[in-house]
């Protein structure tokens, strides 16, 4: 009857080292983990940074466009962009009407009433 408290340190130093184990794999997993994705992200860094060089350059190219087209309205003569005349750019336009009525609104009456009244009419 001795054995028995032999036995319980025993099982309980078994059970310890099991988790210790379990802790060190963890510990490796983790250490694994956070190495993939460093790799991931150094992998894609090149590609985001080439995301966000575009990004200014693209609201750079939609302001302008926005600015042609504002131009488009201040002369007096018809609408001949073919977002303006092609049918199926209905939506293309509503979209850029709404953006350009919105600028115009911000603008003197005095100097813009009449663009002002011919995006509203658009």
């Amino acid at each position: 009857m001795s054995a028995g408290p032999y036995f319980a340190t025993y099982v309980e130093d078994l059970e310890q080292n099991k988790i210790s184990i379990l802790e060190q794999q963890l510990n490796q997993d983790k250490k694994d983990y956070v190495n993939q994705l460093q790799k991931l992200y150094d992998r894609n860094a090149e590609a985001v940074d080439k995301i966000k060089v575009h990004q200014p350059r693209s609201r750079a190219y939609d302001a302008l466009q926005l600015i042609q087209h504002f131009d488009e309205f201040l002369s007096d003569q018809p609408l001949n962009s073919m977002i303006f005349t092609d049918p199926d750019k209905l939506l293309e336009s509503a979209d850029l009407v709404q953006k350009l009525y919105s600028i115009s609104q911000e603008l003197s009456k005095e100097k813009f009433s009449a663009v002002q009244a011919r995006i509203g009419h658009r």
